[in-house]
């Protein structure tokens, strides 16, 4: 009957991890098992969560779920911002502008929980921008802070499989008996996955530019119709990533040199004080990485399903696109309360 009671997720980046925490932390499950083809500490195109700038930024959409799995995570986040500073999380002014105005849900949103949030005055705002505000952001290291939950959870006894399943059946082998609950936390990687092959999925490219400048610290950004630009220090090392791009549908993993080039004087342009003022070609780059945000029309899934051919309850959760990191949390915990009933069942 232990078997009975096994947890099985399948993905590793910050969406599973974060699925594993949760489920850990509220003690459901014998055992839960993490399966993945990724890990912390691996580099992939198809692992999308080390390549994150990583901040809470006013990208979501004003659908109500994305906008209250925003404000969970924010105030999960501040927690471990003041409690936990091994984390890499930390509280970080921010100023941002669009070129587009936001909804007034949005707006009502953000104002009530987002420390310090205030609107830019329209006059005060850069040529043709719409919207703009100031407030505190959250800022984390991303490959330090995934590994940080993941061995948060390896502590607490959650198991590791390193495989790449051919279907998402294949979940139901890593138990010796069929597990209460599969989570299919795979990302990037539900378009492809047999038994999911969820077409809605796409790749929005993302470019991104490491750059030593330990004296900032505050994030700002430009979103416009035609390209977007943020400046994010990375804590506990000095470096401030520089980006970017939104190339929906884009799949190649190389770097460019004109996108690398791109960024840099978009980036100068809106911080000068990057490079104390000397310029472009004063940056001192460390890195530059592309990675693939899990991008879905319609937005995230999180949704109660069964594993095909089965009984098993399957909780798909993923399709954050670039709000892994500031949404992630409360995506997961949505996802656990969908089959919390059978796992509380399971335990008694």
């Amino acid at each position: 009957m232990d078997n009975q009671r096994d947890i099985v997720i399948v993905g590793a980046g910050v969406i599973g991890l974060s699925t594993a925490w949760i489920l850990s932390e509220l003690g459901l499950g014998t055992r839960i098992i993490i399966v993945a083809k990724h890990t912390p500490g691996d580099l992939s195109i198809e692992y999308t969560s080390p390549w994150a700038g990583a901040n809470f930024s006013c990208i979501s959409s004003s659908n109500p779920s994305a906008l209250r799995w925003d404000e969970i995570t924010y105030n999960r986040l501040v927690y471990l911002a003041n409690t936990q500073k091994q984390s890499s999380v930390t509280l970080a002014p921010t100023r941002e502008y669009w070129e587009h105005a936001q909804t007034e849900t949005k707006i009502q949103s953000l104002g009530k929980y987002m420390k310090d949030f205030k609107l830019i005055p329209l006059e005060e705002l850069p040529e043709g921008c719409k919207f703009g505000y100031t407030g505190t952001t959250i800022l984390l290291n991303a490959p330090h802070y995934i590994q940080y939950i993941y061995d948060i959870v390896i502590k607490a006894g959650v198991h590791v499989v390193k495989r790449e399943l051919k279907h998402i059946s294949e979940a139901l082998e890593v138990t010796p008996s069929k597990p209460s609950v599969v989570f299919n936390c795979t990302g990037i990687g539900a378009y492809r996955l047999p038994g999911v092959e969820d077409h809605n999925v796409y790749p929005t490219r993302g470019q991104v530019v490491c750059v030593d400048a330990p004296h900032i610290k505050e994030t700002r950004s430009l979103d416009t119709d035609t390209s977007i630009t943020y400046i994010i220090p990375r804590p506990m090392d000095g470096g401030v990533i520089l980006g970017g791009y939104l190339q929906r549908g884009n799949w190649d993993a190389e770097a460019k040199p004109e996108e690398t080039q791109s960024i840099l004087e978009r980036a100068y342009a809106l911080m000068p004080e990057l490079t104390h003022g000397e310029g472009v070609k004063a940056f001192k780059i460390r890195s530059v990485g592309v990675g693939l945000r899990p991008s879905r029309k319609g937005g995230a899934r999180v949704e109660l399903d069964v594993v095909p051919g089965s009984s098993v309850p399957l909780v798909h959760n993923y399709g954050a696109s670039g709000t892994g990191y500031q949404a992630g949390y409360g995506m997961s915990l949505d996802a656990v309360m969908l089959v919390l009933p059978k796992l509380i069942v399971r335990q008694s």
